[in-house]
């Protein structure tokens, strides 16, 4: 019995840069890919595909990151009235928010401009760093300048929203603490353009050792890093936002009438 012999699905020819003739040098598009497959380095990508590994890590920080607002106040005493306490919290979910979207833009846009040899994650990480050390610092002046300047035209101080306490006060005071959070993030966007030689020099120091397990960097850099840093940046904030406001709250109780 004879076979006929079946040629290989090589897939479509393209031409390669070497050989003579007219098929000399001809690769199959899908030998092309393998090599391509083969040689290609592992890089850590932020979020990859929807519903891929980065996004449902984003959920995960998401859950606990939040999570530690509700030990701060079980630990707290006295504790603020609940709608109080819903009210702070909120306006640090909706910053976080944009503050996680702007490190995303940002931390894309800095690794392609940047004349320093780092990927995107590493950039993400020096966003999350900055942001909750000296970020924090910007937070509180930009807080104390908008408090003092409510106070010189009347307003109602920072944190407090009336009483009892309006989700109208509350919303106008998400929308203040948005211009706030993304004012500080341009701020700190300006310190990582100026200073990018020493911060990516320290990234790459500290994340390097993780080139060669992008999963594992991405979870020291999306989970690990950010649980840790926004849990502290959370408290400290928290603290800043309920500090005057606290005083205040208690300040005006004392003068409405009894009885």
């Amino acid at each position: 019995m004879i076979l006929d012999a079946q040629p290989l699905d090589e897939g479509p020819a393209i031409p390669s840069l070497v050989g003579g003739g007219d098929n000399a040098g001809v690769v199959p598009v899908k030998l092309a890919g393998k090599l391509e497959e083969l040689t290609h380095v592992p890089q850590c990508e932020l979020l990859g595909e929807f519903g891929g590994f980065g996004w449902w890590l984003q959920g995960v920080l998401a859950v606990l990151s939040f999570s530690s607002l509700l030990i701060k106040r079980w630990k707290e005493k006295p504790r603020r009235p609940i709608k109080v306490f819903c009210f702070d919290t909120l306006k640090q979910i909706t910053g976080s928010g944009v503050l996680h979207i702007l490190n995303l833009i940002f931390a894309s846009l800095l690794s392609s401009v940047s004349t320093e040899d780092s990927d995107p994650c590493e950039w993400y990480w020096l966003n999350i760093m900055v942001d909750t050390t000296l970020g924090v610092y910007v937070l509180h002046l930009l807080v104390e300048w908008t408090s003092n300047c409510w106070k010189l035209s009347g307003s109602n101080a920072f944190g407090y929203y009336g009483n009892p306490p309006a989700w109208r006060a509350c919303l106008w005071q998400v929308l203040v603490w948005q211009i706030i959070v993304s004012t500080m993030k341009l701020l700190m966007v300006l310190v990582m353009v100026v200073g990018q030689r020493p911060l990516t020099w320290i990234a790459a120091a500290l994340l390097n050792s993780l080139d060669d397990q992008p999963r594992t960097k991405l979870v020291v850099v999306m989970v690990l890093t950010p649980l840790t840093m926004n849990t502290f940046q959370y408290w400290i904030t928290d603290n800043i936002i309920k500090r005057k406001p606290r005083a205040s709250y208690e300040h005006r109780i004392s003068e409405w009438p009894q009885g």
